[in-house]
């Protein structure tokens, strides 16, 4: 069996499932966008901060459930199917599980910031002593790292949770499993979208959409690509360990 992912064949099929479903992503995209302008104008007339704080973190779990749908309407495209709209809302169980597992990935990122700000917020800047200084650039150093793992590594949480439903730290342990031996075209596929959301940039919302849209799909393609390669579609059976079913590993065939 052919372990081969190629990025040709990825940013092909990619562009062609968008091709396919570009109308249905763009109102997707479109109206979380509207939802989110729409309470970000309310709240201009609060004037109480915790009032303001609600708001902001209703905002934040309406973009990422909204997200979900995006991701399980992307993963029934790229399966073959044509689901409804209400098919591709995530449950409730899903949304909290997600959420989850976005805190998880956050502590250790907030490791790393939390150290940089302080030393911003004591005013070492622009006079900053040697201790302290490299004390920054090892925080600076450790968040490069971090980040570089969880985009490599995690990047199939959400899927995992939508496509399996599993718990966050679940998704989280078979997110690492899953991306053994792809970790470094993972990565790249990271850059590539960065990179394209950049050019997006230039063409103004439109282009940013329409690249957001097609990151999904993209990212949607590769987990199921990933997943069928190695032969885990029973991967939610808890009698089985994750190295049984993973019976293909595309180290051993390079």
């Amino acid at each position: 069996m052919n372990n081969k992912i190629t990025l040709n064949q990825m940013l092909k099929d990619s562009f062609g499932l968008l091709k396919d479903n570009i109308l249905i992503l763009l109102g997707l995209i479109f109206f979380t966008m509207v939802v989110s302008i729409t309470i970000s104008l309310l709240t201009t007339f609060i004037e109480s901060k915790s009032v303001l704080y609600i708001t902001q973190i209703i905002t934040s779990l309406i973009q990422a459930f909204m997200l979900l749908a995006i991701i399980k309407f992307s993963l029934k495209v790229v399966r073959g199917n044509d689901p409804g709209f209400l098919e591709i809302l995530p449950s409730l169980k899903q949304f909290f599980n997600y959420i989850l597992s976005s805190i998880c990935l956050m502590l250790p990122i907030m490791i790393c910031v939390i150290p940089m700000v302080a030393i911003e917020r004591l005013g070492y800047f622009p006079i900053v002593p040697t201790g302290i200084f490299n004390l920054f650039v090892l925080c600076v150093l450790l968040l490069i790292i971090v980040t570089v793992v969880l985009i490599s590594t995690m990047a199939f949480i959400p899927y995992l949770i939508i496509d399996k439903n599993m718990g966050p730290l679940k998704a989280l342990k078979h997110s690492y499993q899953l991306s053994k031996g792809y970790r470094g075209f993972i990565f790249l596929s990271c850059v590539i979208v960065m990179f394209a959301s950049f050019l997006g940039l230039l063409a103004l919302i439109i282009g940013v959409v329409v690249v957001f849209a097609w990151a999904h799909m993209y990212y949607a393609l590769l987990y199921v690509k990933i997943l069928d390669l190695k032969s885990v579609n029973n991967i939610d059976n808890e009698d089985a360990t994750f190295g049984e079913m993973n019976v293909i590993n595309p180290d051993e065939n390079d």
